[in-house]
């Protein structure tokens, strides 16, 4: 070897470890981990599975990439168990019940510190773990972001500009937003009003993580139908292995507002859907408990 060519590889050797630690840089944390600011606006990810799914690029506190997915409708964050070195000791297990995928038992951790564009995020003090494959085949998440941590902000998604912004909830008010509509929380969910498919005044829980326009229960679903007869409809096993229905809507409305071309599921739940809210700016001022809807036209 000569001295030129060992010199060469030593700084190829030094380049390639420069590069590796840049991937891998710590996010700085705040001075206050009680008051971390807000995160800037930050773009929804595009990557594998996105279809019908809101998903943010987050990171860890060593500076590793997670893809995550939004979930108003989950209680509590919760990480792909391939994650769990990363989570610490387990403190116990927890039974839940997934709307689709059925009953399961989850490991329980302390939260991790987790960061949005280098901004750290609160989050509750616990946070779950389980085998996200089998709760979102073919999505490729590492976690889903839960309402411990969405309920401590006002977000606002925009979905024609496909962004997600942190609004000062203070100030976060007024027509320019839209109709506001109030959000009512129920052990550990959020609910809004509203008369869906003319089945009369109901409570639904907003999910974000629900892939259709809107989910009705039994009852509900055969007014909607009785008052309008569906364009298609189609039955699918769920995870607790009852029957779902869903359907295609020619029409409906919601809060003054007519909508076209909607799916809808009967189901033993009453969600809004993120193929609804997608219709809109759609801005959630969790403080201060009030939805608002802009329509995208």
């Amino acid at each position: 070897m000569t001295f030129r060519s060992f010199w060469f590889r030593v700084l190829l050797m030094v380049a390639a470890l420069a590069l590796a630690s840049c991937a891998s840089v710590p996010p700085p944390l705040p001075a206050d981990l009680r008051r971390p600011g807000l995160p800037p606006e930050t773009a929804f990810d595009r990557g594998i599975g996105t279809d019908r799914i809101l998903c943010l690029r987050l990171q860890g506190e060593r500076g590793e990439k997670w893809r995550f997915l939004v979930d108003s409708g989950s209680p509590i964050t919760i990480f792909n168990r391939a994650l769990r070195p990363k989570l610490g000791p387990v403190l116990g297990t927890e039974p839940v019940q997934y709307a689709w995928s059925g009953d399961a038992v989850l490991q329980v951790h302390n939260a991790p510190r987790i960061f949005l564009n280098n901004t750290l995020l609160l989050t509750g003090p616990r946070v779950w773990s389980d085998d996200l494959r089998r709760v979102w085949p073919g999505r490729g998440v590492d976690g889903i972001l839960g309402l411990d941590c969405l309920r401590q902000y006002c977000v606002q998604l925009d979905f024609a500009n496909h962004v997600i912004r942190f609004l000062d909830p203070e100030r976060a008010s007024g027509p320019e937003l839209g109709r506001a509509f109030p959000l009512y929380t129920v052990i550990n969910s959020v609910f809004v009003e509203g008369d869906f498919l003319g089945a009369g005044p109901t409570l639904y829980q907003v999910d974000t993580g629900c892939t259709v326009d809107a989910v009705m229960k039994p009852p509900l679903f055969q007014q909607a139908v009785q008052k309008q007869t569906p364009d298609w409809a189609r039955q699918f096993p769920s995870g607790d292995g009852r029957p779902v229905i869903e359907a295609g809507f020619p029409r409906a409305t919601f809060g003054g507002e007519t909508y076209e071309k909607l799916i809808v599921d009967s189901a033993n739940h009453n969600f809004l859907g993120l193929r609804f809210l997608a219709r809109h700016v759609v801005t959630l001022n969790f403080p201060k408990h009030t939805m608002y809807l802009r329509r995208v036209r």
